[in-house]
């Protein structure tokens, strides 16, 4: 006879419910922000003359992230492939996220989409995107 643990699957209930709830509020829009798909950790500072925005986007290389930028809004967005075989016998979980994500922000100052740089070092995406000069220009001076 198998002797079951109730409480165990409770727990593994409890857990699933959770991943499901947890996969749903991701993809609920915050203040200033708009989304899909993976609600991926994003830092975001104001200088002078630009923004720097750090994304946590680990197994992606820089080119496979798409930045957009018109006018107050920067959106990130690419698809994170799942390298894994999943018809293996031995895959009981997989929580990493894979499929297609964007994230767009929206910044309190105009922005230029020219001059927009980027460095991808570690996981962390890091882009930097110039202002708009009040006259409507992208800004000449460079402060950090």
């Amino acid at each position: 006879m198998i002797k079951r643990e109730p409480l165990n699957d409770l727990v593994r209930i409890r857990d699933h419910m959770s991943r499901l709830i947890d996969e749903a509020m991701d993809k609920v829009p915050a203040a200033g922000r708009v989304g899909m798909g993976w609600n991926f950790p994003m830092d975001i500072y104001e200088y002078p003359t630009h923004f720097i925005l750090a994304a946590e986007l680990p197994d992606l290389a820089a080119e496979e992230i798409e930045i957009a930028v018109t006018d107050t809004t920067v959106t990130l967005r690419g698809e994170r492939r799942l390298e894994l075989d999943t018809t293996r016998e031995n895959c009981h979980q997989i929580e990493r996220f894979h499929g297609p994500f964007a994230r767009s922000f929206t910044l309190p100052a105009r922005l230029s989409p020219h001059g927009v740089e980027r460095s991808y070092s570690a996981g962390t995406l890091e882009v930097r995107v110039p202002k708009l000069d009040p006259a409507g220009a992208p800004d000449a001076t460079q402060q950090d």
